[in-house]
């Protein structure tokens, strides 16, 4: 996989400069952004222009610099940018990255996945943003395993808010299914599963019920799928199933299931 993805981010052209002073740290902590919102649109709007460009110097500064902005990070490292702010510029990096998004070339539409993986990140931990959905309900579609993948990984963020996004979920399975082979493949299930168990071995006070019980549905289809594989042999990645089942044996999850 990382030598796949190292492939990708090699191009010939000549090396580009790139130049951007990103956004002012009184914007990122603003506890309201209305008055800021034309700055934080240009911001985004000029630097995934970059995204782009033939010289893969260029387009991956434009990537790092759109993921590392929605960062505030003080003395001690913890992000100060607010939900506010957060929101807003997932809104913005969904609708200047969405036409990127069927780009041609393989490795453009995976720096966007990238990027999306990165901003979900910290909008959906932080923000419990649902911005973005659209445009990784796009990647998930993308005939592209390691565009794939970096959605999938886009998706865990993003599905823990107090009602999990439906059609988000259903996208995230059918893009395990479309995916079936090869270690990508693999890492796909892998991600896909811990995407929908929302870390909930890791969690030391009980998750609310409202995201807990409509994920139950959904990770026993996973499985369920997964399972039909090994009739004809080992699928790739088979350690993903431990999640799965560790999920729906967790003794926050057991009381949410039905009987059937």
């Amino acid at each position: 996989l990382t030598l796949l993805l190292t492939l990708l981010f090699v191009a010939p052209a000549a090396r580009a400069q790139f130049a951007s002073r990103g956004v002012p740290i009184n914007v990122k902590t603003a506890p309201n952004v209305e008055q800021f919102k034309a700055e934080i649109e240009k911001f985004v709007t000029d630097t995934a222009q970059q995204l782009a460009s033939e010289a893969a110097d260029a387009s991956s500064k434009a990537r790092d610099a759109l993921i590392n902005e929605t960062r505030a990070p003080d003395a001690k490292g913890n992000n100060t940018a607010t939900a506010a702010y957060l929101d807003y510029y997932a809104a913005c990096v969904d609708n200047a990255l969405k036409n990127l998004a069927t780009n041609p070339n393989a490795r453009v539409r995976l720096n966007v996945a990238i990027v999306v993986a990165g901003v979900a990140r910290e909008a959906g931990y932080i923000a419990n943003s649902v911005q973005l959905v659209p445009l990784i309900q796009q990647l998930l579609q993308d005939k592209s395993q390691a565009v794939v993948l970096w959605a999938v990984k886009a998706t865990g963020p993003t599905i823990v808010v107090g009602q999990p996004p439906m059609q988000l979920i259903t996208a995230v399975i059918a893009a395990v299914k479309a995916n079936p082979k090869g270690l990508i493949g693999g890492a796909i299930a892998y991600d896909a599963y811990d995407a929908l168990s929302v870390n909930v071995a890791a969690s030391r006070v009980a998750p609310p019920a409202n995201l807990i019980k409509p994920l139950v549905g959904p990770m026993q289809d996973l499985m369920t799928w997964r399972l039909t594989l090994y009739v004809k042999g080992v699928p790739a990645e088979p350690r993903a199933e431990r999640i799965g089942a560790n999920f729906l044996c967790n003794p926050w999850v057991w009381p949410q299931e039905t009987p059937p």
